[in-house]
C-alpha cells in the first residue's frame, strides 16, 4: 500500500498493488482527511517474528480499524476490506463503548 497526502487540500490517497501478482495499483481510498463520518479506517498492521511490520490479512481481507465518528461521538470499530470487491463490512462497533480497537486476537473468530 502506498498513501499520499496533500496538505493544501487536505486530500489523502492510498494504493493498493500486490507485489506478487504485479499490475496497475488499485486507488482504494480517496477522501478528504477532514472527513470522519466516512472514514473506512486505518489497516492493521503485525509485527513478525523479524521485527517487520506488515498488514494484517486473512486471504484477500484486510483488517481496518476507525474512530467511527457518528453525531452522538466516536464508537471505534473493527472491520474488513475486501480487496477484490473493495466493500468495507463491519466486523464490530461497541456502541455503549469507547474501546479503540488496538489488536486482532484471534483472525478466525475475528476477536480483538
Amino acid at each position: 500500500m502506498v498513501t499520499e497526502f496533500d496538505a493544501v487540500r487536505h486530500w489523502s490517497r492510498t494504493w493498493h498493488q500486490n507485489a506478487d501478482r504485479p499490475a496497475k495499483p488499485r486507488l482504494i481510498r480517496d477522501i478528504s482527511s477532514d472527513e470522519r463520518y466516512a472514514d473506512p479506517g486505518l489497516p492493521l498492521m503485525q509485527v513478525r517474528g523479524d521485527g517487520t511490520s506488515v498488514l494484517l490479512q486473512d486471504g484477500d481481507q484486510l483488517f481496518l480499524r476507525g474512530l467511527g465518528t457518528t453525531p452522538q461521538g466516536e464508537r471505534p470499530f473493527f472491520g474488513l476490506l475486501d480487496l477484490r470487491t473493495l466493500k468495507t463490512p463491519l466486523v464490530s462497533q461497541r456502541h455503549q463503548q469507547f474501546e479503540y480497537p488496538f489488536a486482532v486476537l484471534d483472525v478466525l473468530t475475528r476477536r480483538f
